[in-house]
């Protein structure tokens, strides 16, 4: 990725002793982190939360390792630098970023891209679950949700300058720490792939740069879309407000309705997927399309078969969110039937009525009358 005559010659390897010594620490890092994250999820994920993340991690693991490594970065390797700069994950970053503007709580960015790189090591590994390079996928998202802490959660709120540096921050935490440390320190451990101090620079600021750009267009696309989705639905999206009418930070209003309505919105979504994504693998497997890279898939499977077992993760997701919606909109009705019968059976209040008193500037207080039978 880096050119050659940029690379040098002075090689990141440490000793074996100092090499464990580092990656307990890179380990300690993580744990911590996801703690401290953890410490600010509890009481705040959604039904709904849970089931766009399953949805974006999916969509992240077709396009990482099927449409984007065969489709989009062989045209992108024809770019001068242009596979140095990561142009190739502008799908990539587009995906993660809506994900991160739907559900805006800490953890989410975490869960989206190490549920992505599981799916990675189960299928495309070639050596299955590896625990050991784990680092690698938590980093992508543990320091953009620190980021979502650091910010309450008020992020892409806003075109223009508010907008670019969410974007410009949330690119470059999601690449830099992780793809440091996977060529720097995890790669000549476990991989004995040893790069040189030149390469760690250069690999990291091209994607720091092409990540950051990345997320940037990303993230003022999604401010346009969800602003013009709120103001289709006559609601005014001005600073903090935007906050509370999104449900940031915060547990949605408890309404059975609308949560009801969320998830059948979310599980429509997932059926659009659903088809994209089935079309595509039944496409590929009419023509038979069969990568010089299969040998790497773990089960030893056609790039078209894994395409139409995401598409069935997509439906089951999809399903689920049916099902909740369903029996979301029968609570709904259950709780509006009991407060009509609690409404019908209120006690009587005491009424004013006027009498002749009226002439003395009295009132008197008489219970309504019963129906004589």
């Amino acid at each position: 990725m880096v050119p050659a005559s940029w690379e040098g010659s002075t090689a990141v390897n440490l000793p074996m002793p100092m090499s464990i010594v580092v990656y307990g620490i890179i380990w300690t890092v993580v744990i911590v982190g996801i703690f401290f994250v953890y410490r600010r999820i509890m009481g705040r994920w959604t039904t709904s939360d849970l089931l766009i993340i399953a949805i974006m991690s999916v969509l992240l693991e077709v396009y990482d390792n099927l449409i984007g490594d065969q489709f989009v970065t062989p045209i992108i390797q024809r770019i001068p630098l242009g596979h140095a700069l990561a142009l190739n994950d502008l799908p990539y970053m587009f995906l993660f970023v809506v994900g991160i503007a739907l559900i805006r709580k800490p953890g989410c960015a975490t869960a989206m891209v190490f549920l992505n790189y599981i799916l990675m090591q189960l299928f495309y590994s070639g050596t299955g679950i590896n625990i050991s390079m784990w680092p690698y996928g938590l980093l992508q998202g543990l320091f953009v949700d620190f980021y979502l802490i650091a910010r309450g959660g008020y992020i892409f709120e806003q075109r223009g300058w508010s907008a670019f540096v969410d974007g410009l921050i949330i690119g470059a935490l999601r690449a830099v720490p992780a793809v440091t440390v996977e060529s720097a320190f995890l790669s000549p451990l476990f991989q004995g792939e040893v790069k040189t101090l030149n390469y760690v620079f250069f690999y990291s600021l091209f994607n720091l740069i092409g990540n950051g750009i990345e997320a940037t267009v990303s993230g003022l696309i999604v401010v346009r879309i969800l602003r013009f989705s709120h103001q289709s639905e006559g609601e005014e999206i001005e600073g903090r407000d935007a906050a509370a009418s999104n449900q940031l930070y915060v547990w949605s209003d408890g309404s059975s309705t609308r949560k009801a309505s969320e998830l059948n919105t979310i599980g429509i979504i997932g059926l659009i997927f659903t088809f994209l994504v089935g079309l595509d693998g039944m496409f590929m497997e009419i023509i038979n399309y069969r990568p010089g890279d299969q040998g790497s898939n773990t089960l030893h499977l056609a790039d078209s078969t894994t395409v139409l077992i995401a598409a069935g993760l997509l439906l089951i997701i999809s399903l689920i969110a049916f099902l909740l919606s369903i029996r979301a909109a029968q609570q709904g009705s259950k709780a509006d039937a009991l407060k009509a019968i609690q409404k019908k059976t209120e006690p009587l209040e005491e009424i004013p009525v006027i009498t002749e008193e009226v002439a003395n500037h009295n009132r008197i207080l008489v219970k309504r009358p019963e129906i004589q039978r």
